[in-house]
């Protein structure tokens, strides 16, 4: 199967709301590969950035976006040879709750 979701939540401190919520749908193309690795490492990728921990809605997107590039560059770096990136890709819905925005990226 080719396709993988994620859901994964931070609590506040004192355990009353969600810092944030992650909802992740990956679409893998060419083999389950692409998806795997996205799945792993996206949201641990956008929540290093320390502009994702900002009030600043621009910040978080810019962490946000980061992400998904870093991500991907990343994915090519670790995947295999040459020939094999261009076989394989993912798709990604990301639903993110976040300063109690929701962040919906296709």
């Amino acid at each position: 199967m080719e396709d993988m979701f994620s859901v994964a939540y931070q609590q506040t401190p004192d355990m009353k709301d969600l810092e944030y919520a992650f909802f992740g749908i990956f679409d893998g193309h060419g083999g389950s590969e692409a998806a795997a690795y996205a799945k792993d490492h996206l949201l641990d990728t956008i929540i290093k950035d320390d502009a994702f921990w900002s009030e600043n809605d621009d910040d978080v997107l810019r962490a946000i976006r980061n992400g998904y590039v870093n991500t991907h560059i990343e994915m090519w770096k670790n995947l295999g040879t040459y020939i094999y990136k261009f076989y394989i890709g993912v798709s990604i819905l990301l639903h993110l709750h976040f300063n109690h925005i929701l962040y919906l990226i296709i």
